[in-house]
């Protein structure tokens, strides 16, 4: 979560006319953490925060990957990323 607040870039046109929401992007986390096949799972109605979800998450770092009987897996993950005005 860190990592999100500190890279997400709000869309100054989103910014200034209050739109808000949650967006789901979806991904693999493959055997080596490697994060793979990022795309959007349920956006809201605004293609700019949509974009600007899926660019955060194939910004990030490689995760830990899940294990099965001791044995790293490929797993699918719902990241939630939320866009809100203070």
């Amino acid at each position: 979560m860190d990592f999100l607040n500190a890279n997400l870039k709000y869309p100054k046109e989103e910014y200034v006319a209050g739109v808000v929401g949650k967006v789901l992007v979806e991904f693999v986390v493959e055997k080596d953490g490697q994060l793979t096949n990022v795309k959007l799972y349920k956006g809201i109605p605004s293609e700019a925060l949509n974009a600007e979800a899926v660019r955060l998450v194939r910004l990030m770092d490689r995760w830990e990957p899940a294990t099965l009987q001791g044995e790293p897996v490929r797993y699918k993950f719902l990241q939630p990323i939320g866009f809100t005005i203070d």
